[in-house]
């Protein structure tokens, strides 16, 4: 197989080529270097396919398999960031398993990793740690076939954490906007005021932040507001109550093609630090969720509500975000 010639892209020189139907590429700052690393890779990719045509497996370290899954898997989820920065922070703070050829890593060795993790963070935390680096195992198993099987199909979970039952009250939702200077009504002029626009409009749509971010103008309608790709892949329309579309025209002429035109990472900080200003405990954004799943609930019944929050799974709908009170039931029979 003849060595592509490198390409120049500014101050650096990129190399690629197509080995079996997949494209491996990198980039240097010579292009000797892109030479060098094109004809080990393609020795590597070439003795690999002969232990795999073989029967057998090719020897690659636990650090090969991550980055490979980062740079081609997690790029292309939706939470991907946050997956790459935890693959990073496993390599960087875990380099003897790193280093270990994937055929030598027991089940022993990642319950030993796992029992480290779980002493440091929580349990949440922690299974979600050791969720990423299975699916990266997975992705060994069935996508490059480096392993026959995953280890960790071997090694306990750490619980998932009780679902959250923090109501949202009347009390909350005046004394943030208090300290967010925001007055009902009103049209938002800085980040503080859109920050509390969002947490009213969540709580009267059961909307995720991110989906309220990436709305667009072209996506509200006079009675609802179509999602496109939400968190679980589906897209939905999402009913609006004379409130909501209320607030909607407050912010109408703001900004060009976006509803809301703040960051994400605005909306948590501005909100975390006006709970914490307000001595307001145990409050998270994504309450308004749950609170918003639960009146919603008064007025839909199930399928409806699953379709409003986007929810495929009746069981996560019920169990997560719907949280009635014991008085609210009491209502339901009087």
């Amino acid at each position: 197989m003849k060595i592509p010639s490198p390409i120049r892209r500014g101050a650096a020189w990129r190399i690629q080529f197509m080995f079996c139907g997949e494209r491996y590429s990198a980039t240097f700052d010579t292009p000797i270097e892109c030479k060098d690393w094109a004809a080990r890779k393609i020795v590597q990719l070439k003795d690999d396919q002969k232990r795999i045509d073989a029967g057998g497996l090719p020897q690659h370290t636990l650090s090969e398999l991550l980055t490979i899954y980062r740079d081609k898997v997690s790029i292309h989820k939706k939470g991907g960031q946050v997956e790459r920065l935890r693959i990073n922070a496993f390599m960087r703070n875990n380099p003897q398993l790193s280093a270990t050829h994937l055929e030598q890593i027991t089940p022993q060795m990642l319950t030993a990793w796992r029992n480290q993790r779980m002493a440091e963070v929580s349990e949440s935390t922690a299974r979600r740690d050791l969720n990423t680096i299975s699916s990266a195992f997975t992705y060994a198993v069935k996508d490059l076939y480096w392993l026959k099987e995953n280890p960790f199909l071997r090694v306990r979970r750490p619980k998932s954490a009780k679902p959250r039952h923090r109501r949202v009250t009347p009390d909350d939702v005046d004394r943030v906007l208090a300290e967010l200077e925001y007055e009902r009504g009103s049209v938002p002029t800085n980040v503080r005021h859109f920050t509390a626009w969002c947490f009213l409009f969540a709580i009267g749509t059961g909307m995720r932040t991110s989906e309220i971010l990436r709305l667009t103008w072209q996506d509200v309608y006079p009675r609802y507001v179509r999602l496109h790709d939400a968190k679980n892949g589906y897209g939905r329309d999402v009913p609006l109550s004379k409130d909501m579309r209320d607030l909607i025209e407050l912010v109408r002429g703001i900004s060009g093609d976006v509803v809301i035109p703040i960051s994400r990472d605005s909306v948590k900080n501005v909100f975390s630090r006006a709970t914490k200003r307000a001595g307001i405990e145990g409050l998270i954004f994504k309450d308004s969720r749950h609170e918003a799943a639960t009146n919603l609930s008064k007025k839909m019944d199930a399928m409806s509500l699953a379709k409003t929050t986007g929810h495929r799974d009746l069981k996560t709908l019920l169990n997560v975000y719907y949280n009635p009170t014991g008085d609210d039931l009491a209502d339901l029979l009087d």
